[in-house]
């Protein structure tokens, strides 16, 4: 009984492993595909035109960060640490509300990977 309890639980940690690299993967071209590259860096690390993107984890939950992504104006206008963050680069940040929510959760789930 034991046993198909423990296949059951790595059945499912594989099942979670396997779509959390399906969304991470989908992030990742998603990021490539709309030019979030141009202003984050290819490695998110930042360039003149945006800020670096690694370590969002400590500030953001995927919820959030999709709804930043589908109206990120509103967003920082309600939010000081990120109005004032806006201040220092010269490109306004794009709404991705083009995206489907499925298709802003993967590009959330890959910028909080990391």
């Amino acid at each position: 009984m034991h046993g198909g309890i423990l296949r059951a639980g790595a059945l499912t940690a594989l099942t979670f492993l396997a779509g959390a690299c399906s969304s991470t993967e989908a992030g990742a071209k998603i990021y490539r595909d709309s030019g979030c590259i141009r202003c984050h860096g290819d490695n998110r690390q930042g360039t003149g035109f945006g800020p670096p993107l690694q370590g969002l984890s400590s500030s953001w939950t995927r919820d959030q960060l999709v709804q930043y992504l589908n109206d990120p104006r509103a967003f920082i206008e309600s939010t000081p640490r990120l109005k004032e963050l806006s201040t220092r680069y010269s490109v306004t940040m794009p709404g991705f509300a083009y995206l489907d929510e499925k298709k802003r959760s993967d590009l959330a789930f890959f910028l909080l990977s990391r």
